[in-house]
């Protein structure tokens, strides 16, 4: 099966069989998908809110509303999405970070809510990255612990992004 690895910021939506797969460590993926239609999709943002600066699917509110649209777009009806949120490790008790990891997770929440998809699974918090991969075929999400090495490697990648 075809695989696609998404990277920050990015948003993959497919009606084909596939693998989407990503690395997360305070950011937060959300991966949709209709069961009427057979399309399904992730995103993978850094941030919360945008905060009328940037319109990048970097921002979750941003990415959130992007990827809704597309799956309206694309002819689903709310009744028949379903949600997964993964992410929003806290890697430091530093309560910035904690803040960044549960805003990142809020804001999926939040907007979910809004849109009345009905959200199957949450895999958020705790102090360890995630490797996500969700199969569109069954739309299952398989979510792996990333040990302390993987972690912290993680931890240096997203304080990078966060410079950009």
């Amino acid at each position: 099966m075809e695989r696609y690895n998404l990277r920050i910021g990015y948003i993959y939506v497919t009606d084909k069989p596939c693998i989407i797969s990503t690395i997360l460590g305070s950011c937060v993926s959300v991966c949709i998908y209709d069961i009427a239609t057979g399309l399904s999709g992730m995103n993978h943002y850094l941030l919360s809110k945008s905060g009328n600066q940037e319109r990048s699917t970097r921002y979750g509110d941003i990415s959130i509303h992007k990827m809704y649209k597309i799956f309206m777009d694309s002819g689903s009806k709310i009744s028949n999405l379903r949600a997964y949120v993964i992410g929003g490790t806290s890697f430091l008790s530093n309560n910035s970070i904690f803040s960044i990891s549960q805003d990142n997770v809020d804001v999926a929440i939040n907007l979910l809510n809004m849109f009345q998809i009905k959200v199957l699974q949450q895999n958020t918090g705790g102090k360890v990255g995630r490797k996500v991969e969700f199969n569109t075929v069954t739309n299952k999400v398989e979510v792996i612990v990333l040990d302390a090495i993987e972690s912290s490697r993680l931890q240096v990648d997203e304080a990078e992004e966060w410079k950009k």
